[in-house]
């Protein structure tokens, strides 16, 4: 007589296929995952910048026109690591100046430029 295997289980080879084929997948998901957790990264280190330079557009602009000059700096304690340069040079045309904002972060420096122009009131 030959002894009957049960049939409600399954095989060793059906349960390592299964299971390389889910670790496929979860390592696949994995580096999906960490590369946007990378992006949020990058992508809130570049909204940090343009916010800082467009507080230091802001008060770059109260300055009056003839008492723009180049200048540097850092955001003191609320951002150590983030330092920030304004580059004022002359344009081709008269009442126009150049405005340079350079951001500077730990990885990366970004930068903005504008001109500003002297408005005449008669």
């Amino acid at each position: 007589m030959t002894a009957q295997r049960p049939k409600n289980g399954f095989t060793l080879l059906e349960v390592m296929a299964a299971l390389a084929i889910m670790a496929t997948a979860l390592v696949a998901l994995l580096g999906t995952h960490l590369k946007s957790l990378d992006l949020a990264y990058k992508h809130k280190e570049q909204t940090l910048a343009a916010m800082l330079a467009r507080q230091k557009l802001e008060e770059t602009l109260t300055v009056p026109f003839d008492d723009l000059n180049s200048d540097s700096g850092d955001f003191g304690s609320v951002y150590p690591d983030v330092e920030w340069e304004t580059e004022v040079s002359e344009a081709d045309i008269d009442n126009l100046k150049k405005l340079k904002i350079t951001i500077k972060m730990p990885s990366k420096n970004f930068e903005i430029e504008t001109l500003v122009a002297r408005t005449v009131v008669e």
